[in-house]
């Protein structure tokens, strides 16, 4: 065996000089230079990097170590380079000086081993242990045996430099994992600025680090960053950090007026990783933003350096946080690239120089093992964790007084093998009970999310880790530097966390672990979540689990013995099944047997409670039936429309809650909204929209990551029902708004919880919205899109739950709107197509159903819609065997809730479609007019709902037994021009022409300006009611040639209401082909 030492690797050509590094000197045809150290070391730094400019800053860094700043001692050490080497600075052959910028190589290098390393003459000795760190980041105290990233310490350097005041402001170092973001400011960067006169005119007086918070809440997070200013003393309260946070919590614009500018002195913070302080699954996008705003505040405070480390995979989902991208912007950016060759030889031999330890040569071969691991880490220069730890098994496996050994090296599989080798090494070598224990473990320390697929390494305290065969587990993964052990400055504890995130990458049991469990790591991370904020709410019961998923979910890690849940997951569990218990005996009681909870039993727990504040069961019974009046009873009596009994249920439940702590207010604000549905479903939209301001205000005044889902589910609930009343009355603009905010909300939760199902059906329903929203505003591609989502969300429900009977009633739904949409703006063949699958679906709702009202009332609205297709399209044998299926539901209805606005609709336009089905000669036309003359007078026309029904019927007005005379028509004309009627694209022009046809002239001529003036141009989107209503006009001018050009228009549609033919007929004598 023979020892190969980095002296004897460094001697290389320069131009017509060799260079021997370790003896100081040169080597020419005409004799021998000596060199000081120093400035063999410029030379050979200067050598390394060949071809390019190498800064001042760079050379003081790499050769001075920082302690000097300005450029006399590289100009003085460059002049005597220059003379040695026989180089003229005006006419450079071996160094050149670029102004301003720095020194570049121009003769040509050759070196044996071809990659050349420069080591360092006066680097102090290493005999603090090992002087690779393996799997853990290189910290302040690791600065002497810190090689390779001098380049990239004074890139940084130099862009600190461009901030206003220099040094103080955002820097946001970017690079991918592995590649040496911490090492590079926590041994780098931060301990050259820290020094006695800083560096390049930048000294910090102070710095401080917040490492990982992965599993940490927000709370906790919170205390950390506050902790972290008082000790930095930008705040300067009296009060405990963690009292801070709940008063930050309550009042997040607070730091503002807490932080304190130090003009004096300039501080650190580094925040490293910062996509888990951004990124943290449980947080919502208002959390996200808030938490930008922040540090956006601590970036413009006088004194304060910001420094964050960001994954750069992690780049673009912190780009789309609101704020983030000016945050960045306000301060400066650098990319750490991948380790440069020569710089890997650097990380390679100058530590072991350092600590005056070799690397084996093979006598035979000649074959060298630094140069073994530099070609194979040159070849992966992003594994720069995988060659640390090589190297420091190397170390440590060699025997003292030795040389690092080709053949460990070899046993261990080189640099790309040797964290796997070793992990699966120590795993094979637990018996049974420890490998299960192993198991548990992982759930612990490796966390998952759905959102990125992505695994990552988490902290577990390890006061947590109670059995003795855990621990000893833990001290030899420890022993084998895989886990690391730390302690947290600000709670003094213990935390045991994986080495390094590449072990989740390279070790394959790992990998295939985590794929077997990642269904239980996402739940699990849901389950913290919710958990930890039932904990910050005081175990407050309103953040349980409520939805049967969650609860299922529960039951099923509470089953799983491996995950390992803690104490307070445990009592969190409990808790939510134990009030889903006390909901479900309340559930078994007929609605007569409920009616009277409602008014006795409910009332009794109300009493009860208050004359006895202490009795805590009395308090939990009369919460558990207020609940239950809330959800369930309301669930049990809105199928059956009995909206004042319903009523009668939210007037009481407010009544209740106005009584109790702040502590309830998102229950109150349920029974705010319930209230309003039910004040919208009666058309009452002012005190709707009182009762849902109402409930967003107590909703908002708690920061929403602090809210249980199914409050931040009630929070977009509130955001959906006040974009409704506005739709309703026509104000499209404001409906839009409100509807976006409830998109947003429903993706942040979608997106905390991708594979929640109740998430993904509000997506659906929050694109369904928008997408009607927009085929009323007529922008036709944005209405597509948005109800082609809703459907393909819904088919995607319906394929992974087909029994769920709500995710078939909605697609119908959807379909539905497709079907006007394409009835209007598309082809009618296809929104017939779509109509028929729309009905099946409601038509089979309906007999799963039989007694649902609800569902009796959605196969009435598809019907309409269906029997309306076919009416376009001229299948009147289609329509009028639909009517006739769909008969007795109307009647049903009907007789039900005759007070029931929504349902009243659908019954008017039900009756319209008979109406148009029946002969104007027969019995049934003379019935279906009298009803629906009745039902149309009982109610004003104060919507547009209900105006185009009302147009429609007289539009189709032509029952023999109620002939119009001249005084009707002439009365209806007026009343249609007059501003009290709005004008309807869809309905207004069939009225004019309807009106027209039995009008004098002078009525007609005025029915005629009236629809030229109201008339819309025809547009792109060749919406098919505008080309009927420019059809009526053009044939009430006689301009037949115009007419017969729509006709084709309208005809290429597949348009052939009967009622159409009919007048097509009568006006252009038959001539429709």
């Amino acid at each position: 065996m023979s020892t190969s030492s980095s002296s004897e690797q460094q001697r290389f050509r320069l131009g017509d000089w060799w260079v021997l590094p370790d003896r100081n000197q040169l080597k020419g045809e005409f004799g021998n230079e000596t060199l000081e150290p120093r400035m063999m070391d410029v030379l050979s730094y200067l050598c390394q990097h060949q071809g390019e400019v190498v800064s001042s800053e760079q050379l003081l860094i790499a050769v001075w170590q920082g302690r000097f700043f300005g450029d006399a001692p590289v100009q003085k050490c460059i002049a005597g380079l220059r003379k040695k080497l026989g180089c003229d600075a005006r006419h450079p052959k071996y160094i050149e000086t670029l102004p301003k910028r720095g020194y570049r190589i121009v003769a040509p290098i050759s070196s044996e081993s071809g990659v050349l390393s420069t080591t360092h003459s006066n680097a102090e000795p290493w005999t603090s242990g090992s002087p690779y760190l393996g799997l853990a980041s290189f910290e302040e105290q690791h600065t002497g045996v810190f090689f390779g990233r001098t380049q990239a310490i004074a890139e940084v350097v130099h862009a600190l430099r461009e901030l206003e005041p220099q040094g103080q402001g955002f820097l946001l170092v970017l690079g991918r994992s592995g590649v040496g973001k911490s090492s590079l400011l926590k041994a780098g960067l931060l301990p050259l600025l820290c020094q006695t006169g800083g560096f390049a005119g930048i000294e910090l007086a102070q710095q401080h680090k917040l490492g990982a918070r992965a599993a940490q809440s927000s709370h906790i997070a919170l205390i950390r960053l506050l902790d972290a200013l008082q000790k930095l003393g930008f705040i300067d309260k009296q009060d405990s950090a963690e009292a801070l946070a709940k008063r930050l919590e309550k009042t997040p614009q607070s730091l503002q007026g807490w932080l304190k500018p130090n003009a004096s002195k300039t501080k650190a913070l580094l925040i490293d990783p910062l996509e888990q302080w951004l990124l943290e699954p449980s947080l919502s996008a208002h959390a996200q933003s808030q938490w930008v705003q922040w540090l956006q505040l601590l970036a413009k405070t006088r004194g304060l350096l910001l420094i964050g480390a960001l994954r750069s995979d992690c780049y673009g989902a912190c780009t789309d946080i609101s704020g983030f991208i000016e945050l960045k912007r306000s301060g400066v950016q650098y990319d750490v690239k991948a380790a440069a060759p020569g710089e890997i030889a650097q990380m390679i031999r100058a530590p072991a120089q350092a600590a005056g330890v070799g690397f084996e040569q093979d006598p035979h071969s000649g074959e060298r093992l630094d140069d073994l691991l530099l070609e194979e880490a040159v070849s992966h220069p992003e594994a720069l964790p995988l060659l640390q730890y090589t190297l420091a098994e190397l170390f440590h496996r060699r025997q003292q007084g030795q040389p690092m050994l080709l053949s460990v090296y070899h046993q261990m599989g080189g640099v790309s093998g040797a964290v796997a080798q070793q992990a699966e090494a120590k795993y094979q070598g637990l018996d049974d009970k420890a490998k299960a224990c192993w198991s548990r473990l992982m759930h612990q320390l490796v966390s998952y999310s759905s959102a990125s697929g992505q695994a990552s390494a988490q902290r577990l305290a390890m006061a947590k880790i109670g059995d003795d065969t855990s621990k000893k587990l833990v001290q030899q993964f420890v022993a084998a530097r895989l886990f690391v052990v730390e302690q947290d400055e600000r709670d003094q504890q213990q935390y045991l966390r994986i080495a390094h995130e590449a072990l989740i990458r390279q070790w394959q049991r790992l990998r295939d672990w985590i794929q077997d469990n990642r269904t239980a790591l996402a739940k699990h991370e849901w389950l913290q979540s919710d958990c930890q904020r039932w904990l910050n709410a005081n175990r407050n019961r309103e953040y349980l689990l409520r939805a049967q998923q969650q609860l299922a979910d529960a039951r099923w890690l509470k089953g799983r013995e491996d995950i390992g849940l803690s104490d307070d997951e445990l009592a969190f569990i409990d808790a939510s099944l134990l009030r889903a218990k006390r909901i479900r005996w309340l559930r078994r009681s007929g609605v007569a047997a409920l009616i009277l909870l409602s008014v006795s039993t409910f009332s009794f727990a109300v009493v009860a409670w208050r004359g006895q504040q202490q009795a805590s069961a009395a308090r939990e019974d009369a919460e558990a039936l207020a609940e239950f009046m809330l959800v369930d009873l309301r669930d049990q009596l809105e199928p059956i429309g009995k909206l004042s009994l319903l009523e009668s249920v939210a007037q009481r439940l407010l009544s209740y809650y106005q009584g109790v702590s702040s502590s309830n207010a998102p229950a109150r604000a349920e029974a705010l909204k319930l209230s309003a549905e039910i004040d919208i479903g009666k058309g009452q939209y002012a005190s709707a929209q009182s009762n849902l301001e109402q409930a967003q205000q107590l909703l908002e005044q708690f920061p929403v990551e602090t809210l249980a889902s199914d409050k931040r589910l009630l929070l977009a609930h509130v955001y959906y029902w006040r974009g409704l009343i506005p739709y309703y009355q026509g104000d499209l603009e404001q409906s839009k708004r409100w509807w976006l905010g409830y998109l947003e909300r429903v993706e942040s939760l979608q997106q905390y919880q991708p594979e929640n199902s109740e998430w993904q059906y509000e997506l659906a329903q929050a694109h369904h919205n928008l997408g009607a929203l927009a085929r009323r505003q007529q922008d036709i591609g944005s209405a597509r899109y948005y109800l082609d989502q809703a459907v393909v969300h819904k088919r995607q429900l319906i394929a992974s739950e087909p029994e769920n009977l709500e995710y078939a009633q909605s697609l119908a739904n959807s379909l539905n709107w497709q079907v006007t949409l394409e009835s209007r703006y598309g082809d009618l063949a296809m929104a017939r197509q779509i109509a028929s699958e729309a009905s099946t679906i409601a038509e089979f709702m309906l007999q799963q159903q039989p007694d649902d009202f609800d569902a009796k009332y959605k196969w009435l609205t598809a019907a309409n819609i269906t029997i309306g297709a076919y009416l376009d399209s001229g299948d009147i044998d289609g329509a009028r065997y639909l009517y006739k299926q769909s008969h007795q539901t109307a009647e049903d209805l009907y007789q039900q809730d005759a007070d029931n606005k929504s349902w009243q609709v659908q019954l008017a336009l039900y009756q319209l479609r008979g109406l148009m089905l029946a002969h104007t000669q027969s019995d049934e036309h003379q019935r279906q007019h009298q009803q629906l003359a009745e039902l149309l007078g009982q109610r004003p026309i104060d919507n547009r709902r209900w105006l185009r029904t009302y147009l429609r019927f007289q539009a189709n007005n032509e029952c023999v037994s109620h002939p119009r005379t001249q005084q009707d028509i002439q009365s209806l004309a007026n009343w249609l021009m007059s501003e009290r009627a709005e004008f309807l694209v869809d309905s207004s022009p069939a009225l004019v022409f309807s009106l027209s046809m039995s009008a004098d002239s002078e009525l007609r001529n005025q029915l005629i300006d009236y629809l030229r003036e109201q008339l819309p141009q025809p547009t792109g989107h060749n919406n098919l009611y505008l080309l009927l209503g420019h059809y009526y006009l053009a044939s009430l001018e006689r301009n037949r040639e115009r007419a017969q050009e729509l006709l084709q228009s309208i005809r290429a549609r597949g348009y052939r209401h009967p009622q159409f033919e009919r007048w097509l007929n009568a006006d252009l004598g038959g001539d429709n082909e």
